[in-house]
C-alpha cells in the first residue's frame, strides 16, 4: 500500500497524518519508484507536504537532459512524440496536462475561469503562471521533481524524461529555468492545414463547456462560436485562430533561434511523415541518443501526409492566407 495516501486527518494544512518529512520520504523510496507510490503522491500535488517530496526526490535523482517537444496545438506533435518515445532511452510522459496545469485543465471543466489557450494563448499562459504562484512559486519548483519521479517509476532505468504539451510554446523561459540543461524538438505544419484542424479542435472545446458552444446550419457546418456567452462568426473565429497560431510560432521560431545547435532538433509535420527513420535518426544524433536503442522495425519508415485545406471555403483560405502570409512566407510552405 502506498505510504503516501489522503489521511483521515491532518496535523498541519496540506500534510498528511504520520507523513515523514520529504527528504526523509525520498531516502526510503526503492527505485524504480511504485507507480502506486508515485499516483498517490501525484494525487496531492497541490499540497505544500507533496511539493517538498517532489522537490526532494529531484535533489536526491536529478533529470539528466530532458526533452520536450515543443509545437502549436494540430501541427503533427503527437505523431511525432508517439514514434520518438519507441526507444528505452526516453521516458514519454504526453502530454502531463494534469501536471502543468493542476487547477484546470481540461478547460471546458469550468474549474477555473481562465481564457481558452487556442483564441487566447497569452491570456491562458499569465492566467495559469499566476493562478499558481507564479513560475518561480512552490507549485512550479516541484515540476521537475514530480518528472523525474515519473520517469523512475514509468522508464527504463537510466531514461531521459520525454514531453509534448502544445501550451509549452509560450512557456519555453520557464522550461529552461526549471531545466537548465533541457533539449528541445520543435516541429511545424503547413498553417493552412493547422488552422482548419484547429477549428475542428476547439469547436468540440467549446461544446463540451457550459457557457460556450456552436450554432450549426440546416447541414450541420458550424456557424458561429459562443465562447464564454461571446459569439463569434466563423470568419471571426478562424482571425482568432490565425492569430493565436501566428503568435506562437513565431515566439517558438523565435526561441529556437536562441538556442545552441547541441540542445535542439527541428522538423516539419510533412518531412517527417515522409521520411520517420531518417528525421529521428537526426533527432538522435543531435540530442545524444542511441539510434540503436530503437527497434526500427517497430517504427514505420513513412506515413501518410494529412495535410487538408478542404475544409475551409475559398473566403476561408485566402483568410488564413492572408493573416498567416508572413508565417507562411518564414516557414518556407510558399
Amino acid at each position: 500500500m502506498p505510504r503516501f495516501l489522503p489521511p483521515a486527518n491532518n496535523v498541519a494544512p496540506g500534510r498528511p497524518n504520520g507523513l515523514r518529512d520529504g527528504a526523509r520520504f525520498i531516502a526510503e523510496l526503492p527505485l524504480p519508484v511504485p507507480v502506486a507510490e508515485f499516483d498517490a503522491l501525484f494525487a496531492r500535488r497541490q499540497t505544500q507536504a507533496a511539493q517538498e517530496a517532489f522537490e526532494a526526490f529531484a535533489t536526491a535523482h536529478p533529470l539528466r537532459r530532458p526533452v520536450f517537444v515543443i509545437g502549436m496545438t494540430r501541427s503533427g506533435t503527437s505523431v511525432l512524440t508517439r514514434l520518438l518515445a519507441r526507444t528505452s532511452a526516453l521516458a514519454n510522459w504526453s502530454e502531463a496536462n494534469e501536471m502543468w496545469d493542476p487547477a484546470g485543465y481540461p478547460w471546458e471543466a469550468d474549474r477555473v475561469r481562465r481564457p481558452l489557450w487556442s483564441l487566447d494563448p497569452e491570456g491562458y499562459t499569465e492566467a495559469l503562471r499566476d493562478q499558481n504562484g507564479g513560475w518561480d512559486g512552490s507549485y512550479y519548483r516541484a515540476v521537475p521533481g514530480i518528472c523525474a519521479m515519473h520517469a523512475a517509476a514509468f522508464g527504463a532505468p537510466g531514461a531521459r524524461f520525454l514531453n509534448k504539451s502544445p501550451m509549452n510554446g509560450l512557456r519555453i523561459d520557464m522550461l529552461l529555468r526549471l531545466f537548465p540543461d533541457a533539449a528541445f524538438v520543435g516541429t511545424v505544419r503547413d498553417p493552412r492545414s493547422v488552422i482548419r484542424s484547429l477549428a475542428d479542435h476547439t469547436a468540440g472545446k467549446l461544446e463540451r463547456h457550459k457557457r460556450s458552444g456552436v450554432r450549426r446550419g440546416a447541414d450541420g457546418s458550424v456557424e458561429a462560436y459562443i465562447i464564454d456567452g461571446t459569439e463569434l462568426s466563423r470568419i471571426a473565429f478562424l482571425e482568432r485562430l490565425c492569430a493565436s497560431y501566428c503568435l506562437v510560432v513565431d515566439r517558438q521560431l523565435d526561441a529556437f533561434d536562441a538556442l545552441d545547435a547541441a540542445r535542439k532538433a527541428e522538423t516539419s509535420y510533412e518531412d517527417f511523415v515522409a521520411d520517420i527513420h531518417g528525421v529521428l535518426r537526426t533527432i538522435d544524433t543531435r540530442l545524444g541518443l542511441d539510434p540503436s536503442a530503437r527497434d526500427w522495425k517497430d517504427i514505420p519508415a513513412r506515413q501518410d501526409n494529412r495535410n487538408a485545406k478542404s475544409g475551409l471555403t475559398d473566403e476561408e483560405l485566402a483568410l488564413v492566407e492572408d493573416r498567416c502570409g508572413a508565417l507562411i512566407r518564414r516557414l518556407g510552405y510558399g
